[in-house]
């Protein structure tokens, strides 16, 4: 296999400004190191795509890093201190998983 893990999500937040990808991924990377620690939180985040208007995504992180970053995913409660969540809709280890659920994208 590849080595990674490909994950389709969606930020929520209440507020109608599009996100910038950055801040997405900075989000996610800050997420990490709050719940595991400067140590336990170094991780590859590569956000591969990310649509501004909708808030989709697809994130690909290593295989041993797959439960933290589903587990700092779900914590996160604020993005830019707004209120958010983010909505998972399938991971896989291979990208081609994504892709039933992903037509729209």
């Amino acid at each position: 296999m590849s080595g990674y893990y490909y994950i389709d999500f969606t930020l929520k937040t209440k507020e109608t400004k599009e996100p910038l990808p950055i801040y997405v991924k900075g989000s996610i990377e800050q997420s990490l190191r709050t719940i595991y620690g400067e140590i336990g939180g170094i991780s590859t985040v590569d956000l591969i795509k990310f649509d501004r208007e909708t808030g989709r995504g697809i994130l690909r992180v290593p295989e041993s890093n797959y439960v933290k970053t589903r587990t700092a995913l779900t914590l996160i409660s604020k993005f830019q201190e707004v209120p958010c969540h983010f909505q998972v809709h399938a991971a896989s280890p291979v990208i081609l998983g994504l892709l039933k659920t992903h037509v729209e994208f």
